[in-house]
C-alpha cells in the first residue's frame, strides 16, 4: 500500500538538505505506537528484532510547493505549505485502515542541526496499486543503495547501474528482504542466484550520482530508470517496499511506474537533498 500525506507547516521553514533520516526515524516512532493487531503483524512480517524496526517500507523525498536552496549553509527552506510525502508499505489489504489512521492527524517534527520544522498530517491518501506484471519498468524517486564486499577494500563498495554485478546483486538484496516475511508464496520456488543468473534487469536511461551524509557517514544511491523481470511476489515487494537497501532508514530505493514514452518528459517535482 501507498500513502500520500499532505503535510502543513508555517511557511519560510528551514531544513538541512540531508534530512531523509528524519522521516525514516518519525515513521518508526509511529509504527512503535500502533493497536495490538497491527503490531502482531508488523512483528511476523518484516520485523527485524535485531534493529527493533520494521523494514517493508520506504518513503519519497519532501515534495514541497517551492522551496528556496542554500548552498553555503546545506539547507532549504519551504516557501509555503502544504509539502506533501509517499509512504510505500508491504503489508495486507486488510491492515490498510488501519495504517492509514496511525498518520491520520500526527503532529510531528523533524530537526537537524539548528533547523527545526514543526508539521501536522492534514490529509492521509491511499494511493491506488499498479497493475502487477512479471515485467515493469519503474523511475527511481529516490536514488536506488547497493552495496558489494571486495576482499581487497576494508569496506564494502557502492555499485553504481553498470556495474557487473549489479543485477545479481540488487535480486538477492530482494530475495534476502522477502525472508523476512513469514507467509507462504516464493518460498517454494527455486530462484537462481548463481553467476548464470538470467538477465532480469535493464538500465533504461542515464544515471545520476546522489549522496546522504548522517553524522559523517555518507550512502551512495544512484537515480535512473530500469525495467525488471521477476515473480510476482518480488515485483511487488520491491515496489511497496523498496529496491536495494537504505530503505526504511533513509527511504531509498522507492520507485514509481515508468510512464508511457508521451508522458516520459514530463516535467520532474523538485527535490532539494543534496
Amino acid at each position: 500500500m501507498r500513502l500520500l500525506l499532505t503535510l502543513h507547516h508555517l511557511p519560510k521553514q528551514t531544513l538541512p538538505v540531508n534530512y531523509q533520516y528524519l522521516i525514516g526515524a518519525w515513521i518508526h516512532r509511529c509504527l512503535s505506537k500502533v493497536g495490538p493487531k497491527l503490531d502482531q503483524w508488523l512483528r511476523h512480517k518484516g520485523y527485524n528484532p535485531k534493529y527493533r524496526q520494521y523494514e517493508l517500507f520506504c518513503y519519497s523525498s519532501l515534495q514541497p510547493r517551492g522551496y528556496n536552496l542554500n548552498p553555503k549553509n546545506l539547507s532549504f527552506t519551504l516557501a509555503s505549505h502544504p509539502t506533501k510525502v509517499e509512504i510505500s508499505f508491504h503489508m495486507d489489504r486488510d491492515l490498510e485502515s488501519s495504517m492509514v489512521k496511525v498518520f491520520q492527524k500526527q503532529k510531528f517534527y523533524l530537526k537537524g542541526g539548528p533547523y527545526r520544522v514543526d508539521f501536522q498530517v492534514a490529509k492521509v491518501e491511499v494511493l491506488p496499486p499498479p497493475e502487477w506484471r512479471e515485467q515493469m519498468s519503474f523511475r527511481l524517486m529516490t536514488p536506488l543503495c547497493l552495496r558489494k564486499t571486495v576482499e581487497s577494500k576494508s569496506y564494502p563498495q557502492y555499485l553504481h547501474p553498470e556495474d557487473h554485478d549489479y543485477e545479481q546483486i540488487l535480486t538477492s538484496s530482494l530475495w534476502k528482504k522477502y525472508q523476512l516475511i513469514t507467509y507462504r508464496g516464493l518460498q517454494s520456488e527455486e530462484i537462481n542466484l548463481s553467476p548464470n543468473f538470467p538477465r532480469k534487469f535493464e538500465l533504461l536511461s542515464s544515471y545520476k550520482y546522489k549522496r546522504y551524509r548522517v553524522k559523517g557517514i555518507d550512502t551512495i544511491g544512484y537515480l535512473f530508470d530500469f525495467r525488471m523481470e521477476l515473480p510476482l511476489s518480488l515485483m511487488q515487494l520491491g515496489y511497496q517496499s523498496g529496491f536495494g537497501e537504505k530503505c526504511s532508514d533513509l527511504g531509498m530505493g522507492m520507485v514509481q511506474i515508468l510512464p508511457p514514452p508521451s508522458a516520459e518528459h514530463s516535467e520532474e517535482s523538485p527535490s532539494p537533498e543534496n
